[in-house]
């Protein structure tokens, strides 16, 4: 589904039902596709966002000046 430009289209109570339709269609395919990976798989999911977690933890940020 695209995005209306129209203002009044996004304001719209029917806009908004749609939007949560797909959100709850999109989280329920998600929830069966987490419950089907193996405990390999998600063991690998886990360590690579542990991963991605310490690194950003280490992370400085640098002011130019």
């Amino acid at each position: 589904m695209t995005l209306p430009n129209d203002i009044q289209k996004i304001n719209s109570d029917e806009y908004w039902r749609q939007m949560d339709k797909l959100f709850a269609e999109a989280e329920k395919k998600n929830l069966i596709e987490s419950i089907k990976k193996t405990d390999t798989e998600k063991f690998y999911n886990f360590t690579a966002m542990m991963r991605i977690t310490n690194t950003l933890k280490g992370l400085k940020i640098l002011e130019n000046k």
